[in-house]
């Protein structure tokens, strides 16, 4: 996820929610982050040093998504699409 895209968590209470990734260039959605049960309450992009990350790829960024459903989920990007998701 490039300075050019922006996640919107979408959803309702109790009810399963996804992150949507848009593309500010192309002025569409990029990627759907589907995995959570319930409202997703909190996200952030995490930023790890090379150094941190054996061979690490400076293409590929984390995000990490928290919701209601007491779920912490830790996503893979490349240019705004999931690469995996670990729970």
């Amino acid at each position: 996820m490039s300075l050019r895209h922006i996640a919107i968590a979408v959803g309702i209470l109790k009810e399963p929610s996804r992150i949507e990734i848009f593309d500010t260039h192309k002025g569409a959605r990029s990627d759907n982050l589907a995995g959570h049960r319930d409202m997703v309450d909190s996200m952030m992009k995490i930023q790890f040093t090379p150094s941190k990350v054996k061979l690490g790829n400076l293409y590929i960024n984390y995000f990490i998504s928290a919701g209601r459903d007491r779920q912490i989920l830790l996503w893979k990007l490349y240019d705004g699409k999931a690469m995996h998701r670990v729970k």
